[in-house]
């Protein structure tokens, strides 16, 4: 008979949200909880009731599920104060500032700037990030 794959202490948890309201898929790598180690398939399901398991091994597992509302990966840049702002949207659009950098308007070229006083809409943050580092 053959063994039953059970999680490694190694092994990674892989969580998958869907937010309906967007459409996007979010993803978070973290280490297994101590009370996953060491279970099998069924037993990592009946831990986590609310996430489906879509991808099992001993090394990764991979919960997913859905939620209701966007996922907190909206952003829009805009200045403040004479420096780049960022700013994360809600689910109706209400913005609330995240941070502002280091990024001084008045360096920037003038067609960035007008952008930037506009706003630029952004989802994700690799996108956000690489939209940053031009910037700096």
């Amino acid at each position: 008979m053959p063994e039953t794959e059970k999680v490694s202490p190694k092994a990674v948890l892989v969580l998958k949200t869907c937010h309906k309201s967007c459409g996007h898929t979010t993803k978070e790598e973290v280490d297994v909880p101590a009370e996953m180690v060491n279970q099998e398939e069924k037993e990592v399901q009946a831990l986590y009731p609310q996430w489906k398991v879509i991808g099992f091994s001993p090394e990764e597992v991979v919960l997913y599920h859905e939620v209701n509302g966007i996922c907190n990966e909206h952003y829009a840049v805009r200045a403040k104060d004479g420096l780049v702002a960022v700013y994360v949207k809600n689910e109706k659009g209400e913005e609330s500032l995240k941070e502002i950098t280091g990024i001084s308007m008045e360096y920037l070229p003038e067609e960035d700037q007008k952008k930037i006083q506009e706003g630029i809409e952004i989802t994700g943050k690799e996108n956000l990030n690489s939209l940053l580092e031009d910037y700096e």
